[in-house]
């Protein structure tokens, strides 16, 4: 059976054709790519039907990849894709395609873009307890945990994934700790999101205190956190980092330093704020109110994202001393975890209806936890301080 995919012009015609081309020369090479490869090229395709988008592309697919993907037109996209997907994390032993994001390198339209999948993909970080969108039946899952690197996975030190009871999900990962406060409030309460004073005094009085006695390994600043912030939850373009020098004093151009990272950004708007860092709370307020000279367009781009990562979130902390944010879903008793094969913690809440003799879990949408994605999670869990257990997503 021959796959087509028929594309669509529109403003962005080159790039989707360029991006379709590598996939057909590496094709030639290597004779196959992975499905992730191809299920990236998704993002640059426009088609007349949206699941030609994945089975479309199936046809530079291995053999055996086609082999447990079964497309069809009497299926919605969302579940076609949830089916690829699956296969993705058979072939890779890899969690990441599960928070919906692909993260592209030097060869994308800008070396530090970030890229969500089309609306009409699934949301895996909340449509994971959804049956019919996000995991196999039984029956054929069964099917397929007698593939050899389902026999490889079980050793630990990938992911290992199983299906029983019709739709139970089962990770095994890290537990790296438990929420044990969550803020009471909204991270960011504003009436607009253009009170750019206001996001700022907000990240002076509530963030900073928060994070600055935060555990992490990655240094307990507001830049190191803003910059985990940009990375999980902004589409970031590093070419609007900057303040328009024609407005700042020598004394301010002097200490600023961009790297073209959102982090860095924020940290040198709060330097002009008067902010200290390293400082008590209290001292970092300076009695000299920000300049609107200060927020030039680009500033005041940044700090409407900013705006709008923080709105209808939460701050919490674990018991060891990590903090994060995640949807106002996120309560007391929450575990943190990192599943074997994925780049991103997991944050976890109790099943409505879990017992205490067989714990079940759901996935907390929007979450990040600060600091804990370093190669020191290796030492933490060869000296016993994470372990590794068997978590059940339902």
């Amino acid at each position: 059976m021959k796959w087509k995919i028929e594309l669509i012009l529109d403003e962005n015609v080159y790039y989707p054709f360029i991006r379709l081309d590598e996939i057909r020369n590496d094709f030639q090479e290597h004779g196959y790519l992975g499905l992730s490869q191809l299920l990236q090229a998704t993002i640059y395709s426009h088609t007349t039907h949206p699941v030609d988008r994945v089975i479309g592309l199936l046809g530079l697919a291995s053999q055996d990849a086609r082999a447990h993907v079964k497309p069809s037109y009497d299926l919605t996209p969302s579940a076609v894709f949830a089916t690829a997907c699956l296969q993705v994390i058979n072939e890779t032993q890899c969690l990441d395609v599960l928070v919906g994001r692909w993260h592209h390198g030097i060869n994308s339209k800008t070396h530090h873009e970030m890229y969500l999948f089309p609306s009409w993909i699934p949301n895996f970080a909340s449509q994971i307890v959804d049956p019919h969108l996000s995991l196999y039946p039984a029956s054929v899952r069964s099917a397929m945990d007698k593939k050899p690197q389902d026999d490889r996975a079980s050793g630990g030190s990938a992911p290992r994934l199983h299906c029983k009871n019709g739709y139970v999900l089962q990770l095994v990962g890290l537990l790296i700790d438990q929420v044990s406060s969550v803020q009471s409030r909204d991270l960011l309460e504003l009436d607009s999101h253009h009170d750019y004073h206001g996001v700022l005094e907000h990240l002076v009085d509530v963030v900073l205190p928060f994070v600055s006695n935060a555990r992490t390994y990655s240094g307990p600043t507001l830049r190191h956190f803003c910059r985990t912030l940009a990375t999980s939850f902004i589409d970031a373009d590093p070419d609007r980092c900057y303040v328009d020098q024609t407005h700042v004093s020598d004394r301010h151009r002097k200490h600023q330093a961009w790297e073209g990272d959102f982090g860095t950004f924020i940290h040198n708007m709060l330097w002009l704020r008067g902010v200290t860092f390293g400082q008590p709370a209290s001292s970092h307020l300076s009695d000299e109110p920000p300049r609107e000279d200060w927020f030039d367009e680009a500033s005041k781009n940044w700090l409407s994202e900013v705006s709008e990562v923080l709105q209808q979130r939460v701050l919490f902390r674990t018991h060891k001393g990590y903090v994060g944010v995640a949807d106002a879903g996120v309560q007391e008793g929450d575990i943190a975890i990192v599943p074997f094969g994925a780049a991103v913690p997991f944050l976890l809440g109790k099943a409505k209806h879990s017992s205490d003799a067989r714990k079940q879990y759901n996935l907390v949408d929007g979450c990040i936890i600060h600091g804990i994605m370093d190669g020191a999670l290796i030492d933490a869990y060869e000296t016993g301080e994470m372990m590794a257990e068997t978590f059940e997503i339902v």
